[in-house]
Parts: C-alpha cells; sequence; structure tokens
C-alpha cells in the first residue's frame, strides 16, 4: 500500500534533515539516482571538475595547429588525453602505456612529414 504524502522530495528531504539535526530521529534515505549512462557520459571518461574528457580533447583538437599536420596525429594526441585523463584504479600504468604507444605513434608520423 502507498500513500500520497502531497509534498515534493525536496520538501521532505529538508524536513528530515531539519528533524535529523534537532536529535528527533535517524533514518536513512534512500536514492533513486538512476545509473551512470556507460554510453553518452561514463564516469571514467570525466574529469575533476565535472568536465566531460571528450570536451576536453575536443578543445585541444580544436586549435589551428591540428589542422596542418596528417590526420593520424589529431587521433593519436586525442588518444593520449583520453588514456592519461582517466586514472582508474589498479589500471592506470596501462593507461600511461597505451598513452605512451599513442606519443610515439603521434611522433612517428610528424617526423614522416619533416615536423
Amino acid at each position: 500500500m502507498s500513500y500520497e504524502l502531497g509534498r515534493n522530495e525536496d520538501e521532505i528531504r529538508s524536513v528530515m534533515d531539519r528533524l535529523k539535526q534537532e536529535g528527533g530521529f535517524q533514518t536513512k534515505i534512500e536514492s533513486h539516482a538512476s545509473p551512470p549512462d556507460m554510453v553518452n557520459s561514463p564516469p571514467h571518461y570525466q574529469m575533476p571538475g565535472g568536465i566531460e574528457t571528450i570536451d576536453y580533447i575536443e578543445a585541444v583538437l580544436a586549435q589551428d595547429y591540428f589542422k596542418t599536420v596528417p590526420g593520424i596525429v589529431a587521433h593519436c594526441v586525442g588518444n593520449v588525453l583520453k588514456y592519461v585523463s582517466r586514472p582508474t584504479k589498479g589500471k592506470f600504468s596501462q593507461s600511461i602505456r597505451k598513452a605512451a604507444w599513442y606519443c610515439n605513434r603521434a611522433a612517428d608520423a610528424l617526423e614522416k612529414i619533416g615536423e
């Protein structure tokens, strides 16, 4: 059986918080937050401050310099930024190795054009 309280969730939380502060009662509020969106906004690709890694990569690669180099260089730099911006516990050394691989690939491409 469910009851309609006639108040929105924020109002209820506010009242409960005030009662807890006054020592009225202790309770656990369950969060009904939806699970993270692993396609459009995976948590491991969010930088400190809530910046999405893809937005950071896009901003860096929008610089004029990247319009003058082979596409593979921009691709590799984007992957370097991706891998160094997600320090996943226990796998960061692997991410750093991947970033290094892409750095070397970008450097090789730049050497081919005499950069």
